[in-house]
């Protein structure tokens, strides 16, 4: 597997969503190494870093991926590397405390619903060049 060009996936129950991502990141040049665990995906970011982490805002619990990302960020064994929320869907009235919290997690970005996956890849894209870009929203 290349590493420049390894996105890792943490996504729990959606086999489909997955497999999308899988197909539409290979046409594009990227491997993607998907998990269902949190174990797995740290043990995997320590063995090898990632170019990039794509997590689920909720895998078991609402906001869980939040807490797993501040974990990945205190870990001083896992080297630095931009990680994307999915699924980041805001209720308007509390939306601007929902992307506070997304980013102070050590988010660098998130999208919401996927209605057209280009949105994605052009975050994927800018991470890639600027690893440390923050604050990056699909729409």
């Amino acid at each position: 597997m290349n590493v420049q060009n390894k996105i890792l996936f943490l996504w729990e129950d959606d086999v489909d969503f997955v497999k999308m991502f899988s197909l539409f990141l290979q046409e594009h040049g990227y491997l993607m190494q998907s998990f269902k665990s949190f174990d797995e995906c740290v043990e995997s970011c320590k063995n090898q870093r990632p170019t990039l982490l794509i997590i689920r805002s909720f895998v078991n619990e609402p906001r869980d991926g939040l807490e797993f990302i501040r974990k990945i960020r205190l870990d001083s064994s896992i080297p630095y590397f931009p990680i994307i929320v999915g699924w980041a869907d805001f209720a308007d009235y509390n939306k601007e405390r929902e992307q506070q919290e997304t980013f102070a997690s050590g988010a660098n970005a998130y999208f919401g619903r996927v209605f057209d996956i280009t949105d994605v890849l052009k975050e994927i894209e800018i991470l890639l060049n600027n690893p440390r870009a923050m604050r990056i929203v699909d729409r």
